[in-house]
């Protein structure tokens, strides 16, 4: 079920820019990025993000570019840093009485898993998320007293997906339909290179809100198949999933994009991130999606970035198993849990003097995926034990520890695989929250319709601001069935937008214009959390099979900019041998499928994704489809109105200490249609 939250506002200061346009004119789609800072966006911005993309890296000393993966990343921080804003709001969750909060304590985080050999750990983090709001929703017990005292033990094995199923799809592009080439290719000659590139929140995002998985743990095992080739144990997916035909176990309706404590910048002379200061409403809010969602994800700058590596541990103290960077050079390795919050977690604990230690108290309960003293006691028994006592008081101790028994001491003195994060560490550079429909009690919508595919190898998915509040996207469908709309999606690129939704019959005669037909539904919500959302339809369309339709969306943001929400990924031409690290990026999008209403001189005009790639933003990036999906149930329900449903009490008081949060589930039914037509029983994606 959908979970909907009040929203309040908070005091927060937003940083905007205002942009104009260059003498002679806009850019002939009104894109706005002002890359050379001159006040105006013309020509000459969009050719020196282009030689910077052809000469992309971030660190010094990088021997390979990785333009196709990073370039987006950054691209996506330096609009954050021209056009954004920090967010202005909190949940209406109360947490000032609550000082420590623990998950694995409540059973509503799933036990430490190891992601050895490979450098998954984004896809252990995004999976423990979905795990954990599934938990969340079925023990529904939030406040229950036990949340107040950590309890290792308590740790839940009652739900299991699949993480080697999720980092696979990574680089799994579409292999049949209009959509077929869509995504990431790896060209490496590693046979286990769907595993080795790594990923970021917009990787899961972009996998798991296309229903593409998550499967169960026992559909795809994190092992190896049978055989070696090269000497090398090869990984990859059983034959039951890898038609794309293995049955979802939930359905991710919201993916969101917190801003993170840690306020840094884009440097570009440095060629680094550099850190600014610490956000301490970012803290505040965190933790209240934490109390909302579950475990959440967040990357950081990690001592090593894959078990038992040799990792530099001067900011990492091996005693009290915690972490505090306080570097002003940025740089991010790791993606893992957050499961709980210690407010009074003494500053002392961190660093390995009194130099290295944060200015307060503080810290975030982090579940990571490198394994824990259980699952190698598991492989290796009493020999492991006697190896950790033997090496006790010896300079091996933490390289044993570090290794075998990685983390905070459990009940029985074992390390538990977690460990302590300052919430001021500067490391810290994106935290994402998402919420799944339970596959357990039946799904809220039987059908998805969608063109984008692509994956975005991102903090999120890349949107470019137009020089105006015109400027919206629309998608195309074609009903596969009879079927009713109940929900589309929104793609929100910025904190407290505002989307405005309208749903159009498209007639035969159809050539450019998607409002030329009937009107059949218009909307306006606002949308504080940025990220991805599935949003209900206040009265469901009825829809025949055969019939086209339209789902048109126009985003604004608070500083005024309505953005281009179509895929976005650096032009073909710029990924060159030297930059791509192996790995390409592929959209795909077909004649009659989307559409964008962008600025051509003093008018408004729609224009294909192809023709967009004519404009000097063109000359940067390849356009694709719009980030929209719809949503469908089967049939014509005689119910056509959503109606919201509680799923918990109305008012959740947490421990007697004044938590109040107002909870209204989201509506049920869901409906419609696409000119490519998504659902468990078909395999189309794969060709099959």
């Amino acid at each position: 079920m959908k979970i909907a939250k009040t929203l309040i506002t908070a005091a927060l200061t937003a940083s905007l820019c205002t942009v104009t346009y260059a003498e002679g004119g806009p850019d002939d789609a009104g894109l706005q990025f002002d890359f050379n800072r001159d006040g105006i966006t013309d020509e000459t911005d969009w050719k020196l993000l282009k030689e910077f993309a052809q000469n992309y890296k971030m660190s010094e000393g990088e021997e390979t570019h990785f333009a196709s993966q990073e370039f987006p990343a950054t691209f996506n921080l330096l609009v954050d840093q021209y056009y954004g804003s920090r967010a202005d709001y909190l949940y209406s969750t109360d947490l000032s009485g609550v000082s420590e909060y623990y998950l694995p304590s409540l059973g509503d985080s799933t036990v430490v898993k190891n992601q050895s050999p490979f450098g998954s750990c984004w896809a252990f983090a995004g999976i423990s998320s979905v795990e954990s709001n599934l938990l969340r929703k079925r023990h529904s017990n939030p406040d229950d007293p036990s949340a107040y005292q950590l309890d290792f033990s308590k740790q839940s094995s009652e739900i299991d997906l699949s993480e080697l199923y999720l980092a696979y799809e990574n680089l799994d592009p579409v292999a049949g339909g209009p959509q077929k080439s869509e995504g990431l290719l790896s060209l490496s000659d590693d046979i286990n290179s769907h595993f080795s590139v790594g990923g970021f929140g917009g990787s899961i995002q972009s996998i798991t809100a296309a229903w593409n998985g998550p499967v169960t743990e026992a559909q795809e095992p994190y092992e190896p198949l049978s055989g070696e080739e090269d000497g090398a144990a090869v990984y990859g997916l059983k034959n039951e999933a890898e038609d794309h035909s293995a049955p979802a176990a939930a359905h991710i309706q919201k993916y969101i994009y917190l801003d993170s404590p840690s306020v840094f910048h884009v440097d570009l002379d440095q060629k680094h991130y550099s850190y600014d200061a610490y956000d301490e409403q970012a803290v505040l809010r965190a933790k209240q999606a934490l109390y909302q969602y579950g475990a959440l994800m967040l990357s950081y700058g990690a001592d090593m970035s894959m078990p038992g590596d040799n990792g530099i541990s001067d900011y990492f103290n091996y005693v009290n198993w915690s972490q505090y960077d306080n570097s002003d050079s940025i740089s991010m390795n790791h993606m893992v849990s957050i499961v709980g919050w210690n407010d009074n977690y003494p500053k002392e604990n961190f660093g390995n003097d009194e130099n290295s230690q944060p200015e307060t108290d503080g810290a975030w309960l982090i579940k990571n995926s490198w394994g824990n003293f259980d699952l190698y006691y598991e492989k290796y028994g009493q020999t492991l034990v006697d190896a950790l006592d033997s090496a006790k008081g010896t300079e091996d101790e933490i390289l044993y520890n570090r290794y075998y028994s990685y983390g905070i001491p459990d009940e029985n003195g074992h390390g538990s695989g977690y460990f302590w994060l300052s919430y001021c560490d500067h490391s810290i550079t994106t935290i994402s929250a998402l919420e799944a429909d339970d596959g357990l009690d039946g799904f809220d919508y039987d059908n998805l319709y969608q063109y984008d595919f692509s994956i975005q190898m991102s903090f999120l998915p890349t949107s470019i601001p137009a020089g105006n509040t015109e400027t919206k996207t629309a998608n195309i469908f074609t009903v596969a069935n009879e079927e009713t709309l109940s929900a589309v999606s929104v793609m929100t690129p910025q904190n407290q937008c505002t989307a405005e939704i309208e749903i159009y019959e498209v007639p035969e005669d159809f050539e450019k214009d998607p409002t030329a037909g009937k009107l059949l539904y218009s909307d306006t919500v606002s949308l504080d959390e940025r990220g991805f959302h599935t949003i209900p339809l206040k009265q469901m369309v009825p829809l025949e099979k055969g019939s086209r339709f339209a789902v048109i969306e126009k985003i604004i943001s608070p500083a005024g900019y309505s953005w281009l929400n179509l895929e976005t990924i650096l032009k073909p031409e710029l990924q060159t041998p030297d930059n791509i690290n192996e790995v390409t990026c592929t959209v795909v999008s077909n004649p009659g499928e989307t559409l964008a209403y962008v600025s051509d001189g003093d008018s408004m005009v729609w224009k294909t994704p192809e023709e967009l790639n004519q404009t000097s933003a063109g000359e940067v990036f390849e356009f694709g489809n719009a980030y929209i999906k719809a949503y469908t149930v089967n049939g014509h329900p005689a119910v056509t109105e959503n109606t919201p449903e509680p799923v918990r009490p109305e008012i959740q008081t947490v421990g007697g200490s004044g938590i109040d949060f107002i909870v209204m589930a989201a509506a049920a039914l869901i409906a419609a249609a696409a000119a490519y037509f998504v659902s468990r029983s078909d395999s189309e994606r794969s060709g099959k």
